[in-house]
């Protein structure tokens, strides 16, 4: 009820209240005339009387009426004030949603400018290690043609030859190791912010897990062969991952029909958990038992590049922590894993160019070797006993398993 309408009642509570009051007063009036005409005071007692009785009920009716409506009006106000606040507390929540509204977008917005940041942050990194892996290749071509061409003895040249071989590998290894640093230590710095914007404790462990060569198939027969020989081993963690938990790189050899994940991506664009071993019924696999001490949300997404004849798998990119605290199930959002795609993208199109170079740095090496004037003993095969690795995935794993293969500790994909 607003102020207009209780003056309006307020008003016609005194209207009907001076009427009655007037109508008495004029009864009375006439009744004394009437008395005093013709002089029977007893009759204006009796008027006297009545006119009292009568005023003093009505006195006490509108007592009455007065306090019902009293009653009613405090209720009505009562009414007011509790829908008054309950609009004044609506307007509190609606400031706060905004508010909260307008840090989250600000939120959102400052981890989309740096998804935006990272992925052509990494473009331009695949580019340099690209440029430079190139560079390393054609200095490591010309050194070894100069060797084919002098005039040492042919098993010296040989050997010259093979600890070329080698020492580009080493460079490659390098300039692999600089570009998948600088991958996982920008997509960790990047996810973590997520985390930090929802206020998680915990962190995001990165991960490149490669495959032996690459996967592709024509038809479902070569995809059920391929899958079930393809090998996976982790090339790479970030720096934090690596140094602070015994989580291998390069000791184990993985399947990919054995972990779920793994399998999932091959006919899914993603592996997205964010509640692994909380129920009864969870069906995710994993080739290790230990697992669960080191991870319970994981992303997984495939490292790939579309060709005519289909995809061709260079591996997997992944990103996992161990969540004791947190009741959301969404850990890993649909931010996250955009992210993770764009990084999975741009580590794809670095190994497809590096095995096209290589394959062709590789090739020219052997025609050198071919080419090279040999003694009438000498071996007549093309790479003259040398081992040349053609295929730039399978150089790299076995270099990597190589490193790390002597080491005999507890592992977890």
């Amino acid at each position: 009820m607003d102020n207009e309408q209780k003056k309006k009642l307020k008003s016609s509570f005194e209207i009907i209240w001076h009427i009655a009051s007037g109508t008495m007063n004029i009864i009375s009036f006439i009744a004394a005339i009437v008395s005093a005409v013709k002089g029977n005071f007893d009759l204006a007692w009796q008027v006297v009387v009545t006119i009292i009785a009568v005023d003093s009920g009505l006195l006490v009716v509108f007592a009455i009426y007065a306090t019902i409506l009293w009653f009613k009006i405090k209720k009505i106000e009562k009414q007011d004030k509790d829908e008054l606040n309950k609009n004044l507390e609506n307007i509190k929540n609606e400031r706060k949603e905004i508010s909260e509204y307008k840090i989250t977008t600000q939120d959102n917005i400052h981890f989309l400018e740096n998804g935006i940041e990272i992925s052509q942050s990494l473009n331009s990194e695949c580019v340099i290690q690209i440029n430079k892996s190139l560079s390393d290749m054609a200095k490591y071509i010309a050194k070894i043609s100069n060797i084919a061409k002098s005039k040492d003895a042919y098993t010296r040249k040989n050997k010259q030859i093979e600890d070329s071989i080698e020492e580009l590998e080493t460079d490659i290894k390098k300039r692999y190791n600089a570009f998948f640093t600088y991958c996982t230590e920008k997509l960790k710095s990047t996810l973590d912010l997520s985390f930090n914007n929802r206020n998680f404790n915990f962190k995001n462990s990165i991960a490149i897990k490669q495959l032996k060569t690459a996967l592709f198939w024509t038809s479902k027969a070569s995809k059920e062969k391929a899958v079930s020989e393809a090998k996976i081993i982790t090339t790479f963690r970030d720096a934090h991952t690596y140094t602070q938990y015994n989580r291998e790189v390069g000791k184990k050899e993985y399947t990919i029909i054995g972990n779920t994940d793994f399998n999932h991506c091959l006919n899914k664009p993603h592996y997205r958990n964010n509640a692994i071993g909380e129920n009864d019924n969870d069906t995710y696999q994993n080739e290790n038992s230990n697992f669960l001490s080191f991870y319970n949300r994981t992303v997984v997404v495939p490292i790939f590049v579309s060709e005519a004849s289909g995809k061709k798998y260079y591996g997997y990119l992944t990103a996992d922590t161990l969540d004791l605290e947190s009741a959301t199930k969404e850990v890993y959002d649909m931010q996250m894993l955009n992210i993770m795609k764009c990084a999975a993208s741009t580590i794809a199109m670095y190994f497809n160019v590096m095995e096209q170079h290589w394959g062709d740095a590789l090739n020219t090496i052997k025609d050198i070797i071919l080419y090279m004037k040999k003694p009438k003993n000498a071996a007549t095969n093309s790479s003259n006993g040398i081992d040349l690795e053609i295929e730039f995935l399978n150089m790299v794993y076995n270099l990597k398993h190589k490193s790390y293969n002597s080491i005999d500790n507890e592992v977890v994909s």
